[in-house]
């Protein structure tokens, strides 16, 4: 407790501990590893910075209460929140950077759902943009559905409104996913049939040639 207190003296402005009482994200905050390699966080005048551009996203994690999360730095300044259980992944929030909203992404680690020893995918995320929301009871339905859980899956979301869960070793078993992934967006619109189709081509094709995620 008195080593997280010192951290959080020298990393967090006195500002934000007033304004934020979430424990989870204070503690999240206190470890500087959490603040990635933001050029902003060098100074408390660049942390202040940098928790402005994060704040809609800390505003909706300050209502979560003892709800359990984690954050993720990413893109040098901005954070996704995404489930706290490492098995569970796919669904994140960030802030979107052009509209007053949070945005829905597609977040996970690929290598963390393939098992197959031929296939070059790196300890790194797959962040795709998804939709901006607007309405926070939406991010909140969906936070609080498809964060909890502790088996091995990962949501998918194709918009605010249709996703599919894949579980286990899922990259490595196309016809599983494709059958899951297609099903869910089944009479859906042509953006998320377009969002599947692109799922499907990445989960195909990734790690074994050059193909790439747009």
């Amino acid at each position: 407790m008195k080593e997280t207190l010192e951290k959080q003296n020298t990393l967090l402005p006195s500002s934000f501990t007033k304004e934020y009482k979430n424990a989870k994200l204070i503690e999240i905050l206190s470890d500087e590893v959490n603040w990635g390699v933001s050029p902003l966080a060098i100074d408390e005048k660049g942390r202040r910075k940098l928790i402005k551009l994060n704040s809609l996203l800390f505003d909706y994690i300050e209502t979560l209460g003892d709800f359990d999360f984690f954050i993720e730095p990413y893109d040098y300044d901005y954070f996704e929140l995404m489930p706290a259980n490492v098995s569970r992944q796919g669904i994140a929030f960030s802030v979107d950077r052009k509209l007053n909203g949070l945005e829905l992404d597609l977040f996970f680690y690929p290598c963390d759902y393939s098992d197959d020893p031929h296939r070059n995918l790196p300890y790194a995320p797959l962040r795709v943009s998804v939709a901006t929301i607007f309405d926070v009871s939406i991010v909140d339905r969906l936070v609080k559905k498809y964060f909890p859980g502790n088996r091995k899956s990962a949501v998918i979301p194709f918009s605010s409104y249709r996703m599919a869960e894949l579980e286990g070793f899922f990259m490595d078993d196309y016809d599983y996913t494709e059958k899951i992934c297609r099903k869910a967006v089944e009479g859906g619109a042509e953006t998320e049939i377009k969002n599947c189709e692109h799922f499907l081509s990445f989960v195909k094709h990734a790690g074994l040639d050059r193909q790439v995620f747009r």
